[in-house]
């Protein structure tokens, strides 16, 4: 009698065989099952594993013990199984399967910054992978075309992350790494000449563009020769804004002041503003007394007088 290939015979009554395909998947991820074929009477299993292609001296499977059984895929390994089979006329024991092989998933990489990732025009940061292979950068969620090295050199803002891939088993993402391209400080309105007639208040305004802005108003009182900065005491408010306030406490001492604003960012250089002049009008002096009859007749005519002042 021919026996089939693979197959073991014994007392003529009973066999099994075992499927010698293979499998390869990453760590977690669902192994097929595996089945064993037999015939004969009243028969049990019992499943081994081995790290050879070889169906004796493997290790035997708690709890297998029936003609199907699933790989565990919860370990990165290489195994082969066979199946022994018994029943009423002795024991046969299955071929090896074919490679069952478990890839392990990589660790998540992490990501470091060679310099500062707060970039200003003209900056660049080099991003560098802990895994040194493998590596897939994204931006924003997107995978950018041809970056696969452990490094990335980039200017522009965003949200970075990589992901490692070995054996066909990806990492994790790794945590984000924020890349932040701030704007070249540029001021878009410059204070103006301010005219105040008598004692009211005044306002300046500059206004800016930029990220972090920092304003600092100065005041000189020498016709531009010296500038002192101004501080929110006495008559000043604002000083460290983008609107001065002058209090109805100025008075004519401050006629011909020169104010202007340093405006700093993130990216250097500060800029400074434009001079806006105060000029302050004297206000009118109050009038004299009227002088003249109190009261008058129908269609005549009085003449009044004031006290010059």
């Amino acid at each position: 009698i021919a026996v089939p290939d693979l197959d073991l015979w014994l007392a003529r009554s009973l066999y099994a065989a075992l499927s010698r395909n293979a499998q390869t998947v990453c760590q977690s991820a669902t192994l097929s099952q595996l089945s064993v074929s037999a015939t004969g009477d009243a028969l049990s299993y019992q499943w081994y594993s081995s790290a050879s292609s070889s169906n004796v001296g493997g290790s035997l499977i708690s709890g297998a013990t029936s003609a199907i059984y699933t790989p565990s895929s919860a370990t990165a390994s290489t195994k082969y199984y066979y199946c022994v089979v018994t029943g009423a006329c002795g024991t046969a024991t299955s071929n090896a399967s074919g490679a069952i092989v478990v890839n392990a998933i990589p660790s998540t990489p992490s990501i470091s910054a060679g310099s500062t990732t707060s970039l200003c025009p003209g900056e660049e940061v080099t991003l560098t992978s802990s895994a040194t292979s493998g590596n897939q950068w994204y931006k924003n969620g997107t995978a950018l075309s041809v970056s696969t090295a452990t490094t990335l050199t980039t200017s522009e803002s965003g949200a970075y992350t990589v992901i490692s891939t070995v054996n066909g088993c990806a990492s994790s993402a790794s945590s984000p790494t924020a890349v932040d391209m701030n704007t070249v400080t540029a001021i878009t309105q410059q204070p103006s000449a301010s005219t105040q007639s008598g004692m009211s208040g005044s306002n300046l305004v500059v206004n800016a563009t930029g990220t972090n802005l920092q304003f600092q108003w100065q005041v000189s009182t020498n016709s531009g020769s010296t500038w002192t900065n101004t501080t929110n005491t006495g008559v000043y408010t604002g000083s460290t804004s983008s609107t001065l306030s002058l209090s109805s406490g100025i008075n004519s001492s401050y006629n011909g002041y020169q104010y202007r604003c340093v405006v700093s960012g993130t990216c250097s250089p500060s800029i400074t503003s434009g001079v806006g002049i105060l000029t302050i009008n004297a206000a009118p002096a109050t009038p004299g007394t009227i002088s003249g009859y109190a009261s008058i007749c129908a269609n005549t005519n009085q003449s009044y007088s004031i006290t010059p002042v």
